[in-house]
């Protein structure tokens, strides 16, 4: 009876250590960066979409690299990432002209021509 435990146990443990053993290079990643469409899963709390506050994929090289990326953009409002901001005092007057006329062309492509200042 001890023989037969042991065996089972031997058994047991076998297939633990063959379901534990799992090669890390193999693993795949599971996200893309926003900006460059590599691979890249690990999020970051800091890291937030401007408009929605998600958590967005950037990788460590688009972020150290790009110093233009003040605020990020979720991949549902990158047609905002030119015109969307949180923080506008950086921004010049002219600037900030621009970014009114971009936000007023995509409210206008949101809502249909035929259901504008129906009541």
């Amino acid at each position: 009876n001890m023989d037969a435990n042991a065996a089972v146990s031997n058994d047991a443990k076998e297939k633990i250590d063959n379901n534990n053993n799992t090669d890390n290079s193999k693993s795949a990643l599971v996200g893309k960066c926003i900006e460059c469409q590599t691979p890249y899963d690990e999020l970051s709390g800091a890291i937030l979409c401007t408009v929605c506050r998600d958590l967005i994929l950037l990788c460590d090289s688009c972020r150290s690299n790009d110093s233009s990326l003040w605020e990020y953009h979720c991949k549902r409002h990158q047609s905002w990432k030119n015109a969307y901001f949180t923080f506008l005092d950086r921004f010049s007057l002219q600037e900030l002209q621009s970014q009114h006329d971009k936000l007023q062309c995509l409210h206008d492509s949101y809502i249909p021509k035929e259901n504008r200042n129906v009541r």
